[in-house]
């Protein structure tokens, strides 16, 4: 079956934890089983057998979207910060 899901992180720089967020899945993979590219917030497709993950390709779309909508929202929260509300003594 083919799925969708974002590389949450990496741990020890061995695995992989993916989530399939539509699914509330979580996938634990070798950081070898995935493409050199990949890294944390990185989209993937990927096809799931018998609890095997085979097929494992980059969404660059998905991702390139993911870091816009990502830097959109800081640049918002940037902008409504007028700093601290808080003198300085």
């Amino acid at each position: 079956m083919n799925k969708k899901g974002v590389i949450d992180r990496l741990e020890d720089n061995k695995l992989a934890v993916i989530l399939v967020e539509s699914e509330g899945l979580e996938y634990v993979v070798p950081k070898e089983k995935l493409p050199k590219e990949a890294g944390a917030g990185t989209w993937l497709t990927f096809v799931v057998e018998n609890n095997n993950m085979t097929d494992i390709s980059i969404d660059y779309a998905k991702t390139d979207q993911s870091l816009v909508n990502a830097n959109a929202k800081l640049n918002r929260i940037r902008k409504k910060s007028a700093g601290s509300k808080f003198k300085k003594k």
